[in-house]
């Protein structure tokens, strides 16, 4: 008999993983494949684990075991586990970037040790996952530069679209607040079993196992059985039961592009959606074994009958039948049915918006009834998730939950679409959520929001003017979209009028002079002066192309569109050499007035709230603000105040800044101060905690603030901005907090803070 082969098997961290070890992947496995919503579930646990240390880092999060071949000292053979490793690389390498931005030189050094290796004679190699043909795209994403995929294999474009995903949702996570601690948490405590072989024939053939052997029973297959043994033998209807019980999973898993999680995935937002109690443990057991969950609670679902299980049974199925209609609606869009927000939704990362969607339906629903409810639902979450965006707060799923398990109850009783309506419209403010628009803005946080935001505007107006390619087509194109600067970063261009460069990096980054233009072109145009650009706008989307005077000459389609919405005032051009406040403070309100139509309560199906008697607002028409002619940082002070909506879905993430305000540490209109080569910068803080500079742009971030005012991407806004203490003396941001943390004074929020 043969020896026994020695396997070994022990758990590794991601620092003792990527530290001097480079990792070598075979051809036959070579197709990175990982899914947009792969990607976006692996953030939302990992910054869920993360942010449930509390600081303790007592926890490890696993993330499976991998198989490898050690080739020689330095280098590994990946067997099974390169989706993950791909995936971590591109995280590494991301967050790396991010920890220059931040000046976390300590970080950054950690990190770069893990996602670049050396050779022998000391010169460093390119990555630590090192495969020729994504060198390109990975140094694309490391420099900050554009990529061209048409032509690429499909391992390479998908690499370059996860690798942008990523950059976003970190960049939105992630700041100096938190980047070294999150990265030691991610080192330390995220774990992998690392089964090496001792030679690559052994490795495929655990391989093998380990992906080809007898399927488990999985958590519906164990559910299936525990139903199926109490319906019995009832003859025909039990056989037709399971009959209709196969047919589910199979159109389930049809829906879900052969993803043989699909019908967990369905039975797991069924539960939360019908019968699960809302802000109590069950959604974590219903996540890790709802068939447990359900033997638990036969009486909250009514199997505490033998018909029972018929029934319940039977509900599932007809649930099943709405959900693979809402699911095939995350992947494309038809705009004859009306459910476009749920492939919004699904574009924005909200995952859980499916029980959400199934609340709001009933099993009886015919299939018009089902699609007319979740689309209204669909669109209120839309709806909110734009008023977050804009209130400057955290877009990520996760700020969403309190909000779903609120309305989660009320939507069970709605019966009919009105019911359901009146159910969502108590969460729709009374207030304008876009009183801010014209003074929002891009930061270096939240780029997607923003493109989003734009791809509904441009698709609006291109519809409107008879082009109807629809948002889709500037989210998920073979020819990626990217945000255009109107104005060049060029602050001597207009210093005449803008005297302060902090004032101009504040206006050239509002939305009003934001676009949409194909990547290619963009970096082409990118630097060129005002009176060049429109003439390119031109041939553009009509939202660009109106900038240029010539662009209504002839084009009876962009003035009935102009007429039919009131916007004569707004959307026009300005000639080819005006002041830069007059393009921004103009183009502010037409976005302003364009999100209004897009995404008002009306325009997306809800009725909005008024008190008993109040008449309904007439509506004004929206006109230009006069242009300054020249603005200084003393004049933008008196711009109107951040309107933040009442309809923050959990309240939003903190920031140590909101934290002292909120303690009174810190109030409401404290000044602030920060020095870089000799210049000081000022700001304020507002009731928020938000900084507000003195264009009268408002930042959650700090970072934020800091790089908008200094007009530089590397820095830490806790440590760049100051306050004087009571001795006069200037401490930072950062040693504010830091003392207060000391002195407990963080510990509860101190009485008549909201």
């Amino acid at each position: 008999m043969a020896d026994a082969v020695q396997i070994d098997a022990n758990v590794r961290s991601l620092r003792r993983l990527f530290t001097d070890m480079n990792y070598l992947i075979d051809n036959y496995q070579r197709e990175y494949a990982w899914s947009q919503e792969d990607v976006q579930i692996l953030i939302d646990d990992l910054w869920e684990g993360f942010e449930g240390q509390h600081g303790r880092h007592t926890e490890t999060f696993f993330l499976g075991p991998f198989v490898y071949v050690q080739h020689d000292q330095a280098s590994r053979w990946l067997v099974d586990g390169q989706q993950r490793f791909t995936t971590l690389h591109l995280i590494l390498l991301h967050l790396h970037l991010i920890a220059q931005q931040c000046d976390e030189p300590d970080t950054a050094a950690k990190l770069y040790n893990l996602v670049y290796g050396y050779t022998r004679h000391g010169r460093p190699r390119r990555f630590r996952i090192d495969i020729p043909e994504r060198r390109p795209a990975l140094e694309a994403l490391r420099d900050g530069k554009q990529f061209t995929i048409t032509g690429k294999t499909l391992s390479v474009r998908n690499l370059w679209q996860r690798g942008e995903q990523l950059r976003g949702l970190l960049e939105e996570r992630i700041d100096s607040e938190n980047c070294a601690r999150f990265v030691d948490w991610m080192l330390d405590q995220v774990v992998m079993v690392a089964i090496e072989a001792p030679d690559r024939p052994s490795g495929y053939r655990i391989f093998e196992s380990m992906n080809d052997r007898g399927a488990r029973l999985t958590p519906v297959d164990l559910l299936k059985s525990h139903l199926m043994s109490k319906v019995g033998d009832a003859g025909d209807e039990a056989t037709q039961l399971n009959d209709d019980w196969r047919t589910m999973l199979a159109n389930l898993t049809a829906a879900g592009n052969d993803d043989p999680d699909t019908p967990r995935m369905f039975l797991k937002a069924a539960l939360l959606a019908h019968w699960a109690r809302p802000d109590t443990a069950d959604s974590r057991t219903i996540d890790t074994a709802l068939h447990l969950w359900v033997k638990d609670n036969p009486t909250l679902i009514g199997l505490d009958h033998h018909g029972g299980y018929f029934r319940f049974i039977d509900t599932l199925i007809k649930l099943a039948n709405h959900y693979a209609m809402f699911l095939r609606a995350t992947r494309s869009v038809d705009h004859k049915i009306g459910t476009q927000s749920i492939y919004f939704n699904h574009a924005n990362g909200l995952t859980n918006q499916m029980a959400l969607l199934l609340a709001a339906v009933q099993p009886r629903d015919s299939v018009s009834e089902a699609r007319e409810k979740a689309s209204l639902t669909a669109n209120f979450l839309d709806l909110t998730f734009v008023t977050q965006a804009l209130a400057d707060e955290p877009t990520d799923a996760r700020q969403f939950q309190n909000l779903i398990n609120d309305l989660i109850p009320k939507l069970r009783l709605a019966q009919t679409l009105p019911e359901v309506a009146s159910a969502l419209t108590r969460h729709v403010p009374r207030e304008d959520p876009f009183v801010g628009v014209p003074i929002f803005g891009m930061r270096g946080t939240n780029y997607r929001q923003v493109k989003y935001l734009l791809a509904r505007l441009t698709a609006y107006v291109e519809a409107g003017c008879k082009v109807d390619l629809g948002a889709e087509h500037y989210l998920d194109s073979p020819y990626p979209w990217q945000v255009e600067h109107v104005f060049a970063n060029h602050p001597e261009r207009y210093s005449a009028e803008i005297p302060d460069p902090d004032t101009f990096r504040s206006l050239r980054a509002r939305l009003g002079v934001l676009l949409l233009l194909p990547s290619s072109d963009n970096a082409s145009f990118n630097d060129a002066p005002y009176d060049e650009k429109i003439s390119y706008y031109s041939r553009h989307n009509r939202l660009a192309a109106i900038l240029d005077p010539n662009s209504q000459r002839r084009n009876p389609s962009v003035r009935n569109f102009v007429t039919k919405n009131g916007l004569a005032s707004l959307f026009h051009s300005f000639g080819e050499h005006p002041g830069m406040t007059a393009v921004v403070d103009s183009r502010g309100l037409l976005y302003q007035e364009l999100c209004r139509q897009v995404w008002s309560a009306e325009a997306v199906g809800l009725p909005v709230p008024r008190a008993k008697g109040e008449p309904k607002p007439q509506a004004e028409p929206a006109t230009a603000v006069p242009s300054q002619t020249a603005v200084t940082a003393s004049e933008t002070t008196a711009l109107p105040e951040k309107a933040v909506s009442p309809m923050k879905p959990s309240g939003g993430t903190l920031t140590q800044v909101s934290k002292l305000v909120r303690a009174n540490v810190l109030g409401p209109e404290t000044k602030l101060q920060g020095t870089h080569r000799g210049t000081t910068y000022t700001a304020h803080i507002d009731s928020d905690g938000h900084i507000r500079l003195p264009s009268g742009d408002h930042y959650r971030k700090p970072d934020d603030a800091a790089r908008i005012a200094v007009g530089i991407k590397t820095i830490n806004g806790m440590a760049f901005w100051h306050v004087n203490d009571f001795n006069g003396l200037r401490v930072s941001l950062k040693d504010v907090y830091s003392q207060a943390q000391k002195n407990g004074q963080l510990s509860t929020p101190k009485p008549g803070r909201r």
